[in-house]
């Protein structure tokens, strides 16, 4: 009564069911394995769109959205949108995220882009599973998305785990210059 009766996970049949007469069987249960997106938002500081390292970190408490492949959010059992907040990961890093137990299906991963923050440069427009690019260390938004802060439609697969898609934000700076005033002006 509580197990999955699935025999061919290929095909998702049951082996041969013998059903006697007037009875009724209610124990043929299926379950399907849970999908998972996420992975890792960053100050890219050399604005290139990959984490070289010393040269990426992670931030912590920005917004990533998960929507449909029609650009609309999904939706959870509630029927609330479902949102996640970067946070550290299990070995304390700050900047991921995971969006999981999803249906297998077409996805679109949006970032909400903090106040005075930009997106780095991406890599192949921010393709996900691009044999051009390592999808682990790229930043995955495509700058030619007319909505920005959104990857490309992402598939997934039935109990499959994509865990490369990142976002990296531009570095700022403040600075400029330091100088003796000799005549004491501000100038």
């Amino acid at each position: 009564n509580t197990d999955s009766n699935i025999a061919n996970t290929a095909t998702g049949q049951t082996g041969v069911i013998t059903v006697g007469i007037s009875e009724t069987i209610n124990s043929v249960d299926v379950s399907l394995a849970p999908s998972n997106i996420g992975n890792y938002v960053w100050v890219d500081l050399n604005n290139n769109g990959i984490q070289d390292d010393g040269l990426a970190s992670g931030v912590n408490g920005v917004t990533v959205n998960l929507l449909d492949a029609n650009g609309l959010p999904v939706l959870d059992g509630n029927g609330n949108p479902i949102t996640t907040v970067t946070a550290n990961d299990a070995s304390n890093n700050p900047g991921y995220y995971q969006f999981t137990g999803l249906a297998a299906g077409d996805y679109i991963v949006q970032v909400v882009l903090p106040s005075g923050a930009t997106f780095a440069n991406t890599q192949n427009g921010g393709a996900i599973s691009s044999s051009a690019n390592n999808d682990s260390t790229d930043s995955n938004i495509d700058v030619l998305n007319p909505l920005p802060g959104q990857t490309g439609v992402i598939t997934l697969g039935a109990g499959e785990t994509i865990n490369s898609v990142d976002v990296s934000f531009a570095p700022a700076s403040l600075g400029n210059y330091v100088w003796y005033d000799t005549n004491a002006n501000g100038l």
